[in-house]
């Protein structure tokens, strides 16, 4: 049995759990438990609810032997050479993991860090424009962020007939993936982004089952909002460190 735990949030978890499943097809004969925050549960047992030998249980049952998989566990993140990186940090923060638990490293390239579970193709979605993550990061990886922001974009895109989906309530009469009932889950919004053309937001818990291997030609531009971070394993991905030169880059590509 391999045992891992992450007192932190839906993104850490998330990434993991793409790699366990990777894991599993590798060493069928093994058994998985990942310790998580209890309130993220639910959402993440849709990550993995096909392969029975990974289970997921709450951080106050996690064995002394366990072992943890946040990307600071050592204190080393912020000083890493990679840092600002994504894929080459985790490509080797996955390989020194996979030592400590006495496993091959199943992520070789850039590309096996998108998501391809089920659940994301459970579901379908009307076609949208754009799908704009103005969720609340709680990671500190975008610290300029400001919802009036948002909601000056979104007015522009409505003036542009453009039809919009939100992650988070804003000010304008849009639908909102937490507005339906019950709330789309983080796979829900994996789904709706087959079926989008424009992503827009923050790098934060909602935005990661997006980065999916069904979506790679149907998505025409993704703007990853973070504060000097990048994360580079999909198509047509481009970075900015505020709203403004988001839109910037839209107009740039003739969006706007």
């Amino acid at each position: 049995m391999i045992q891992t735990h992450c007192d932190y949030n839906f993104g850490d978890s998330l990434v993991h759990l793409n790699y366990l499943r990777k894991l599993a097809v590798l060493y069928p004969e093994k058994q998985f438990v990942h310790a998580a925050k209890a309130a993220l549960l639910p959402q993440l047992r849709e990550v993995v609810q096909d392969i029975p030998a990974i289970s997921l249980i709450d951080l106050s049952q996690k064995q002394p032997e366990s072992i943890n998989i946040w990307k600071n566990r050592n204190g080393d993140f912020f000083k890493h050479q990679k840092r600002y990186d994504w894929a080459g940090f985790y490509l080797e923060f996955f390989d020194i993991l996979s030592r400590d638990l006495g496993v091959e490293n199943p992520i070789k390239q850039p590309e096996d860090f998108l998501f391809d579970y089920p659940g994301i193709t459970a579901k379908k979605y009307p076609p949208i424009d754009f799908l704009i993550i103005n969720s609340q990061p709680f990671s500190g990886q975008f610290v300029n962020f400001w919802g009036e922001q948002f909601d000056w974009l979104i007015g522009k895109l409505r003036e542009k007939k453009y039809s919009v989906v939100t992650t988070a309530p804003c000010s304008h009469p849009v639908p909102c993936t937490q507005g339906h009932a019950p709330p789309m889950s983080i796979s829900d919004i994996g789904s709706l982004s087959l079926h989008c053309k424009y992503i827009f937001g923050v790098a934060t818990g909602p935005i990661w089952p997006t980065f999916n291997v069904w979506n790679l030609e149907t998505v025409k531009l993704r703007l990853l909002l973070l504060d000097g971070e990048r994360i580079e394993i999909a198509p047509n991905t481009y970075h900015a460190e505020s709203v403004g030169d988001g839109i910037k880059i839209l107009k740039q590509h003739g969006v706007m």
